[in-house]
């Protein structure tokens, strides 16, 4: 088995499936609450960057608090994670935490 120095690319993570499978559940509970990418970013306390690359799958590792912020934007747990694609699971009525100032 060769060696790899350095960090994984996107190519060859072993985390390629879970990324992909993260950021269709994203963009689908984000889409559906209809919210921007901006807003949940804001609601989530995290940059927009962060969301973008999430949901492009350009993040292979994200962050465990990172996640779990993201998904109390829609009053979701990690039982929703698991759950596979959210199929069967409903979301709550509206975003968990208001966004300040609106």
């Amino acid at each position: 088995m060769p060696v790899t120095r350095g960090r994984r690319r996107k190519a060859n993570s072993r985390y390629a499936p879970q990324a992909a499978r993260l950021a269709g559940q994203l963009r689908e509970l984000r889409e559906n609450a209809g919210i921007t990418q901006e807003r949940l970013a804001a609601q989530a306390g995290v940059s927009i960057a962060t969301v973008r690359k999430i949901e492009t799958g350009a993040v292979m590792e994200p962050g465990y608090f990172t996640v779990m912020a993201l998904m109390s934007v829609f009053g979701m747990g990690p039982e929703y994670l698991s759950a596979g694609l959210g199929k069967g699971v409903e979301l709550p009525a509206g975003p968990a935490h208001p966004v300040p100032g609106e």
